[in-house]
């Protein structure tokens, strides 16, 4: 697909100069001078050593507002929330085709966001959901189910926020009660499902 995808911007784009990473790992690699020069940046978030919506956002962050396309099949919704949340201008789901991510290049590339329709459609159904994670949990809350999500004991936990362990022991009672979930494993469960985490 990445292979596929350069030949078609160096045939719309000709005497264009093209970088290409198939990792988290390479991505992190490309010399910052480098990323400084490119007029567009096509992220696929699901790479072989993890997902690069961290990096996706911190290079949207930069201050010279650099352009950037995300392309992913995922449908967690702790996922698409950031990125929905995010600087990012473009947002590409795959099962929506190489057609939509050309009209998402040129549309970027002049200066707008481009949402592709699978995209919109799951952001309402966000919207609409009234059990939705952001609806329902605060801040602290998301950030202690990724812990759980990620196998952290209440201790790990603790450590990480800095906190007492009976404070993350209520922490962990509150996402049961607000979830309607009665197990650790559930919770787990729950946690990896909606992307909160990646086992």
């Amino acid at each position: 697909m990445r292979e596929l995808l350069a030949s078609d911007l160096q045939k719309k784009y000709p005497g264009s100069k093209i970088t290409q990473a198939g990792s988290l790992a390479e991505l992190r690699q490309v010399p910052a001078k480098e990323l400084a020069t490119l007029s567009l940046a096509i992220v696929d978030l699901e790479l072989p050593d993890g997902n690069a919506l961290d990096w996706a956002e911190a290079y949207a962050a930069r201050p010279e507002s650099p352009k950037i396309v995300i392309l992913s099949a995922i449908k967690e919704d702790f996922i698409l929330f950031r990125a929905l949340r995010s600087t990012i201008p473009g947002f590409v789901h795959k099962t929506d085709g190489r057609e939509t991510l050309a009209l998402a290049i040129d549309a970027i590339l002049s200066g707008h966001a481009f949402f592709s329709p699978t995209v919109q459609h799951l952001r309402k159904a966000m919207h609409a959901d009234p059990a939705f994670f952001n609806k329902i949990l605060t801040g602290k809350e998301q950030h202690i189910l990724q812990l759980i999500g990620e196998g952290l004991s209440n201790e790990e936990i603790a450590e990480v926020e800095g906190s007492k362990v009976s404070t993350i022991v209520d922490h962990r009672k509150n996402l049961m009660n607000k979830l309607g979930i009665h197990s650790a494993t559930e919770l787990m469960r729950y946690a990896l499902t909606k992307g909160f985490a990646r086992i």
